[in-house]
């Protein structure tokens, strides 16, 4: 699907710079060779189908999910080049989907935990950047030489979930290349304390040369910039955000079809409309919900699919199915002038955009919600509670939503343009007296004398009868 994505958009490119009539002026100034030209408009229709990647030294934020999950998905996608095809973020992202919170042996969530320590240090301390060898093994992270002059100061970040600092102590011993050793904020003061008092001990007993490596452990020690709790709890949210964007565009739009098909069923248990009806509206609906459908498959294929899930993505897929129906809705009201001013159309597109606005916030905060009581019986709990809470809170929150959009539209209606409202009534109380009058010239028969022709009400309210005015029905 992405090379014809990519086909379709360079194609699209090349005919539009090429057709004479859409040729504009350049000035000399600007002029480029081809080739240049060319590659660039190449490189931007790339750009569109390509995936963000874990490039450079600093943490690469795209800015479309929480900050803990995109810290730690760049971070997993230097660790694992392989596995995310060439660090993209978006395939990080999905396997931190799949990875378990559990602390059992073997589990990768403590190794997982360490990212996230290095990341959190990282965007405390922009003067530092990650190693670029990720297999270094004694250095984690580097800052250039703050004198100016040359080399790089290095720096070690580790977390003991205890805090035991004799198992800080023996990974110090193995990891002394690096000039700073960076560990929980909590753990800084216990840590120096032990060292302290390893190398008096050391001192005492005349070992001067093990006593002044331990000397120097003590002054390795530095904070992280958070403590461990601070570090297991960003960790856990962000794996919980990265199971919710997988199941978030299935929870949106179950939520959307539930708000199509669940009134219409209703409609047509109680005998509100029959089978044909309830098909007819139906049809109605999956031609709403279809462009949502073809939005949401189409971010799959842009920059790898990093807005999927995410609530720019969701919110662009809402729009599109907002915008289709209100399509439908001018159309089923005989044009944009008359739908305009028809007061039902103004109030429906209220509580559409009420359903729309209040649907996607509840539908995201039931997800996360039942995403966090999921998340004890691991990833497969995590996606099943986040899709379940998000639907129903969506669909909930959706009903509010056309309710108070309808309800909000409709005073406003009155209060700032009155006369819409009269007029639509007007024209409702005409229907029903031509309804009267329809029934009762079947009932009196076509020669039935002194027959009574009703009209509609006349300036001040009066009813006339005959030609002449009368009393109100």
């Amino acid at each position: 699907m992405k090379p014809f994505l990519f086909a379709f958009l360079l194609l699209t490119n090349i005919l539009f710079n090429w057709h004479p009539a859409l040729a504009a002026y350049q000035p000399m100034g600007t002029w480029t060779y081809g080739s240049i030209a060319a590659f660039d408009e190449w490189e931007s229709l790339r750009q569109i189908v390509s995936a963000p990647i874990a490039d450079g030294n600093r943490p690469v934020l795209p800015g479309v999910n929480g900050r803990n999950l995109e810290l730690l998905q760049d971070a997993l996608a230097r660790k694992y080049h392989r596995a995310t095809q060439g660090k993209q973020l978006p395939i990080a992202r999905r396997v931190l989907a799949g990875i378990s919170t559990s602390t059992a042996k073997g589990s990768s969530f403590p190794k997982i935990r360490g990212y996230m320590a290095e990341a959190i240090f990282l965007d405390k301390n922009p003067d530092y950047g990650y190693i670029g060898k990720v297999n270094a093994s004694q250095h984690d992270v580097y800052m250039k030489n703050p004198a100016g002059g040359r080399g790089i100061i290095t720096g070690q970040v580790k977390v003991v979930m205890d805090g035991n600092p004799g198992k800080y102590a023996a990974r110090m011993i193995d990891d002394r290349r690096a000039k700073h050793f960076f560990v929980p904020d909590d753990h800084v003061d216990s840590l120096r304390a032990y060292l302290k008092q390893k190398a008096d001990r050391l001192r005492r007993e005349g070992k001067l040369g093990e006593a002044i490596g331990r000397y120097r452990d003590m002054n390795r020690v530095q904070p992280i910039g958070a403590t461990s709790a601070q570090i297991d709890s960003a960790t856990r949210q962000a794996l919980r955000e990265a199971r919710f964007t997988r199941a978030a565009p299935y929870v949106f739009l179950g939520a959307a079809a539930m708000l199509t098909i669940g009134p219409i069923a209703w409609e047509w248990y109680t005998g509100d409309i029959n089978t044909s009806g309830a098909a007819a509206k139906v049809a109605r609906g999956g031609a709403t919900l279809l462009p949502g459908i073809v939005v949401d498959r189409a971010l799959v294929y842009y920059r790898g699919g990093i807005l999927r899930g995410t609530m720019g993505g969701n919110a662009l897929t809402a729009a599109v199915m907002l915008v289709t129906d209100t399509a439908w809705q001018v159309y089923e009201f005989g044009g944009f002038d008359n739908a305009v001013q028809n007061p039902d159309f103004i109030m429906r597109f209220g509580g559409d955009v009420g359903a729309t606005t209040l649907g996607l916030l509840g539908g995201t905060l039931g997800a996360e919600g039942g995403a966090a009581v999921g998340s004890f019986a691991g990833p497969v709990g995590t996606t099943i509670g986040g899709v379940l809470g998000g639907i129903i809170a969506g669909t909930g929150s959706g009903v509010i939503g056309y309710w108070g959009g309808h309800e909000g539209t409709r005073w406003m209606l009155k209060e700032f343009a009155p006369n819409v409202l009269y007029e639509e009534e007007n024209r409702y109380i005409e229907v029903v007296l031509n309804n009267i009058e329809k029934d009762i010239g079947e009932t009196e028969g076509p020669t039935t004398p002194n027959r009574r022709h009703y009209s509609r009400p006349g300036p001040h309210g009066e009813r006339h009868v005959n030609g002449q005015a009368g009393n109100s029905i």
